[in-house]
């Protein structure tokens, strides 16, 4: 459903014409649907990195705040993994994400 909604984002703000959308869509879903398999050993760099690409090979252009989280996650993973080899960013992640959740769900933000 996501990456449906930014094919659409990418068709109303450009004229550039999507190619092939099909087959951007089926490459994302094998992308992701590999990086959460259990047992990958697939950094968030190089799902961002494979991501781009495909955009460019598509002519899908991504939401500018898209990008920049994805490249700050990517960053941040990096880093995190050059200090402990088994770091995820994702599971560091998840106390934060949850409680960021939990916040909105209840109608307030901080």
């Amino acid at each position: 459903m996501t990456k449906m909604f930014y094919l659409d984002l990418a068709k109303m703000e450009t004229n550039l014409q999507v190619r092939n959308e099909a087959e951007f869509a089926r490459k994302v879903g094998v992308l992701i649907t590999d990086f959460r398999q259990p047992n990958s050993k697939m950094h968030v760099a190089h799902v961002t990195g494979k991501l781009l690409l495909y955009a460019g090979q598509h002519n899908v252009t991504l939401e500018s705040s898209f990008v920049n989280v994805a490249l700050s996650l990517a960053v941040m993973d990096g880093l995190g993994r050059q200090l402990r080899e088994d770091f995820n960013i994702f599971r560091a992640a998840t106390p934060f994400l949850a409680q960021a959740a939990l916040r909105y769900a209840r109608g307030y933000v901080e």
